[in-house]
Parts: structure tokens; C-alpha cells; sequence
């Protein structure tokens, strides 16, 4: 029998609502998978209660003030290869490519320019108990600089 993998959010008030249809509960395999890694990487070393070492450093960063450069995309790099190895062990053969693109995008309405500042992460592995490729490419914007 396959494990069943929980979808993240679990929507609680839902879930013990009479209703004769439920919310799905479950996803595949590589949808958990995604769902995990983008938790893993918005959450903050330190910041979950009972492991202190969970999370990244990608959401910890200054990006509005950082210079693009080689070395800044390989520290986030190397934090997200550790996390990934430690806390998602159904990947193995992990490859993690960050691209931090400080040109972003240009948003302008009502007499405001909205600048988003964005890092790619792609990341490639072998979900192990599938042996099937793993690819995906997570792009995490942060929060507007302003121009008025």
C-alpha cells in the first residue's frame, strides 16, 4: 500500500463539517514534495518551536540591499541543499541552482511603481521510493520596493 501524503494547508473547520463531500485530504507524492520544500523554504531558521533548525535562510535576507553576486546566490544555495537533506528525506541525488534576480519586475498603477525582487530556486533530485525524476523551479518574490 502507498503512504498517504496530507495535503499542506489542512483546512481544520472543513475537515469536521457534516458534509457528504470531504475536502481532499491527500496529494501525490511529488505534490507533497512540492508543498513541503515551499514550506521548507519560507520558514525561518529558528522560527518553528520544537527544531530550531528547520527552515532556510532564504526568507531571513535582506534582498533590497544585497549586490547580486555569485557568493550571495551560493550561501542561499548551500542552505537550501542542507535543509532539503536534512528535512525531506524522499529525495535523493539533490541538485539546488538559485538565481537571484534583482532585476525583477516593474509593476506600475495609480501613480506608483511597485519593483518585485525574486529568487529562482531550481532544484532536481530522485524521489526514492518511486525512482522517478523530481524537477521543479520555485520562484519566491519578496516584498515590493516602492517608488512614489
Amino acid at each position: 500500500m502507498r503512504p498517504k501524503y496530507y495535503k499542506i494547508p489542512i483546512d481544520t473547520r472543513e475537515l469536521f463539517k457534516r458534509k457528504k463531500i470531504k475536502p481532499k485530504l491527500y496529494v501525490s507524492s511529488k505534490k507533497s514534495i512540492d508543498e513541503h520544500l515551499q514550506l521548507l523554504f519560507m520558514t525561518a531558521q529558528q522560527e518553528l518551536r520544537f527544531d530550531h533548525n528547520y527552515g532556510t535562510v532564504v526568507s531571513s535576507l535582506d534582498y533590497s540591499t544585497e549586490k547580486q553576486t555569485g557568493i550571495f546566490e551560493r550561501s542561499i544555495e548551500h542552505s537550501i541543499y542542507e535543509s532539503i537533506t536534512q528535512f525531506e528525506p524522499r529525495l535523493k541525488d539533490l541538485n539546488v541552482k538559485v538565481k537571484y534576480d534583482k532585476g525583477g519586475e516593474l509593476i506600475t498603477s495609480d501613480n506608483k511603481k511597485d519593483f518585485k525582487v525574486y529568487i529562482t530556486i531550481q532544484v532536481q533530485a530522485v524521489i526514492k521510493q518511486l525512482n522517478e525524476q523530481y524537477k521543479n523551479v520555485f520562484k519566491i518574490f519578496f516584498s515590493p520596493l516602492t517608488e512614489s
